[in-house]
């Protein structure tokens, strides 16, 4: 069986997401109702309905607390 291919970008999202959970258990939820999805007219991350898009090369380039501090502005945003 073929090892899975995971998308480096998505699982530094995820690993933010999870540091989040950790920090605030509500917020960490609140991001869980959302999937990744890169986008090309996005230069960072941004929330679209229920979708968090963003842009795969500034994921790459920033920091596992910059991560978290976008998603956490993100969630503090979002309807509940």
């Amino acid at each position: 069986m073929p090892a899975p291919k995971y998308d480096p970008a998505e699982t530094r999202l995820i690993g933010a997401r999870v540091a989040v959970m950790k920090r605030d258990p509500a917020l960490g939820d609140l991001l869980c109702r959302y999937v990744f999805r890169e986008g090309s007219k996005v230069v960072t991350l941004a929330r679209d309905r229920s979708q968090i898009v963003y842009s795969r090369t500034f994921v790459q380039q920033a920091t596992r607390d910059e991560l978290v501090e976008f998603l956490l502005g993100i969630a503090r945003r979002a309807p509940r």
